[in-house]
């Protein structure tokens, strides 16, 4: 049903597509993890609720602010890709193919000096090594951030834990 002015409904103005994001060449592995963090609601919402200092997360906030806003079908990166720093702290090269893994990894290593925002994708995971032979056992412990998990002939996510 459409909204009227007598007959107001906030819900038929609500947003329900998502925004895409340009490719400036070899952006492609950047898009791509950025579109799957901003669909993690808890995670999009405290980055949406939390103030920045550094360049890199601004521009991120800047970033998912119009991805959240916007009624455009795609964002132009170009602001994004100027203010985003690789790990040496030089401006990236769009014109670049990079690893996608690696731009994750550098997102959420800029993640760590916010507690609230790191505790929502980092956890404990726990080894234990047992030799019945020897009466050995040992348990260490050590934090993560991402996870690498065999998917391959695997019924469900938890197959493959």
């Amino acid at each position: 049903p459409s909204s009227s002015p007598w007959n107001y409904k906030p819900n038929d103005l609500l947003k329900n597509v998502s925004v895409g994001l340009s490719n400036l060449g070899s952006t492609c592995y950047i898009n791509a993890i950025i579109q799957q963090i901003f669909h993690i609601k808890p995670l999009k919402d405290i980055i949406l609720s939390t103030e920045f200092h550094d360049s890199s997360m601004i521009a991120l906030h800047d970033l998912f602010t119009e991805m959240e806003y916007s009624n455009k079908k795609y964002i132009d990166m170009n602001s994004f890709i100027s203010n985003w720093c690789d790990w040496n702290g030089e401006p990236i090269n769009p014109k670049e193919q990079q690893d996608a893994n690696e731009f994750l990894t550098l997102l959420l290593s800029r993640l760590e000096v916010y507690p609230n925002i790191y505790s929502l994708i980092s956890g404990q995971i726990q080894t234990h090594l047992f030799n019945e032979e020897k009466n050995y056992s040992s348990i260490s412990s050590s934090n993560f951030n991402s996870l690498s998990l065999v998917v391959m002939n695997q019924n469900c996510i938890k197959d493959s834990l």
